[in-house]
């Protein structure tokens, strides 16, 4: 019973977008002192920073995307400086994930890997967009232990 409470609410973590229609774009001279500490705090050197704001639930939120270290990350900070969310998208998935996929799947190509971390909860996991001879673009979601969640049937043909 635990662990299907926990598979449903990293589920439900995972199907809220991290992109949003009402979100809009902020200059970086336009957000707070407390939010821009932490970032550089964070992500030293980060550059090609988009900033965008939102609104939800009467929260307002700071979305972030930029490059750091070579790699391409999204950032979600809430007003006090806090990180909520993170999402970086990775060039190589772990081991582990590599194998569940090649023992599921035949002539597939990994177009996306991203790993997202929700701070408040320590939750990870792992978004991979895959495109799969015959069938298409296919996104699964595994946790940080490569378990499929979402529900997903993976089998090999």
């Amino acid at each position: 019973m635990k662990t299907s409470i926990s598979i449903l609410a990293t589920f439900l973590f995972l199907s809220i977008s991290f992109q949003s229609s009402s979100q809009t774009a902020v200059a970086e001279k336009n957000i707070s002192f407390s939010i821009l500490k932490w970032f550089y705090n964070d992500y030293p050197n980060a550059d090609q920073r988009t900033w965008k704001e939102e609104v939800e639930d009467g929260e307002k939120r700071y979305y972030v995307s930029f490059k750091f270290e070579d790699s391409k990350y999204e950032t979600i900070y809430d007003t006090d400086g806090k990180r909520v969310e993170e999402i970086h998208y990775v060039e190589t998935p772990p081991i582990d994930l590599t194998n569940t996929l090649y023992n599921t799947f035949d002539n597939f190509k990994i177009k996306e890997v991203a790993k997202k971390t929700k701070f408040s909860t320590k939750e990870e996991a792992f978004i991979v967009t895959l495109k799969i001879k015959g069938e298409g673009e296919k996104e699964l979601v595994f946790d940080d232990n490569t378990v499929s969640l979402k529900n997903q049937a993976l089998s090999k043909n």
